[in-house]
C-alpha cells in the first residue's frame, strides 16, 4: 500500500523521458512501506497475549539499467512482516512472514505519451520459515497494475495464481481469494495519506480488509505517523484461516516514488 508518483513527477513523466528517469533513479529502494505499528486485537485489554506490535520491511534492487524485450525492467525484492508479543514478559515473536521475489516492470502510457500506469509481474515466495505442523509456505505468479488516476488517487489491482506444493494450507485461497485491491488518497503535500486495501475470499463472506492513515511529521520527510485497522483473515501465515480484528499506531517510512522505480 502507500506507492506513489511525487506530484510533480507525475506530471513531467512521458514515453520519451521515462527511461532517463530510471536510468537516474536509485537501483536500490525501498519496496512498499516500511511501518512499526502496535496495539491489541479488539475487544482484549492492552496486557492480554492478544496484543502486540506489527512491523513490515521491504526493499527492491533494480538490476538491470537498460531494458529488456518489450521495454521491461528486472527487479529482485524482499518483505517481511513479524507480529511481536511485546506485551509479554519474554517479549516472543508469534510469527515471522518472508517474501521474496523477482519481477518485471513495464511503464504503460496513454495515446497522448504521458505515464497511465506500471504492470509488475513478479514470482514469489511466502513462507513463515518454520516445519513440522506449523509449516506455512506458498508459491505464485502475480500481476499487479498500478493506475495513478491523477496527483492524489492511486489505485493497484493484483492478482495471483499459486503453483507448486501447498500441503502446509491447501485452503488458502478459500480465505484470501486470488487477489486484491488497494487504494490510496492523499492531500496536498502529501501531508495527509488514506489507505485501503481489500481482498475477497473464495468462500463465503471471507476476505479481510486493512486500512489506514498516515500523518506526515516534516514537509520534506517521508516518516508519519501510522494508524492502522485490520479485519479479517489472511493477516499472517499461521493464522490465514482465523478472523482477527486488529487496531494498532505507530510510524511509517513511505515508499515516496512510483513502485515501478
Amino acid at each position: 500500500m502507500g506507492q506513489w508518483v511525487m506530484g510533480q513527477q507525475f506530471s513531467k513523466i512521458t514515453r520519451e523521458n521515462y527511461k532517463q528517469y530510471i536510468e537516474e533513479a536509485p537501483r536500490f529502494t525501498i519496496y512498499g512501506d516500511n511501518y512499526f505499528v502496535a496495539g491489541k486485537q479488539l475487544n482484549q485489554s492492552a496486557s492480554d497475549a492478544k496484543s502486540d506490535a506489527r512491523f513490515e520491511i521491504g526493499f527492491k534492487e533494480r538490476l538491470i539499467d537498460h531494458p529488456l524485450p518489450w521495454d521491461t525492467y528486472l527487479f529482485l525484492a524482499y518483505r517481511q512482516k513479524a507480529f511481536w508479543e511485546v506485551y509479554t514478559e519474554s517479549f516472543p515473536f508469534r510469527a515471522l512472514n518472508y517474501n521474496p521475489s523477482i519481477g518485471i516492470g513495464k511503464v504503460i502510457f496513454d495515446k497522448n505519451d504521458r505515464l497511465e500506469g506500471a504492470f509488475w509481474f513478479q514470482f514469489e515466495h511466502e513462507s513463515n520459515g518454520e516445519g513440522g505442523d506449523i509449516s506455512r509456505s506458498w508459491n505464485r505468479f502475480s500481476l499487479s497494475y498500478f493506475m495513478p488516476v491523477n496527483e492524489h488517487f492511486l489505485y493497484t489491482f493484483k492478482v495471483w495464481l499459486p503453483l507448486g506444493s501447498m500441503e502446509d494450507n491447501r485452503d488458502i485461497t478459500d480465505y484470501v481469494g486470488y487477489g486484491q485491491v488497494d487504494m490510496s488518497y492523499k492531500t496536498k503535500e502529501d501531508r495527509w495519506i488514506f489507505e485501503a486495501e481489500a481482498r475477497k475470499g473464495m468462500v463465503g463472506l471471507r476476505g479481510s480488509l486493512q486500512l489506514g492513515v498516515n500523518y506526515r511529521l516534516s514537509k520534506k520527510g517521508n516518516e508519519y505517523v501510522y494508524l492502522q485497522f485490520f479485519q479479517g483473515y489472511g493477516q499472517d501465515l499461521i493464522n490465514y484461516n482465523r478472523e482477527l480484528s486488529y487496531i494498532r499506531l505507530g510510524f511509517s517510512i513511505k515508499d515516496m516514488s512510483f513502485n515501478f522505480y
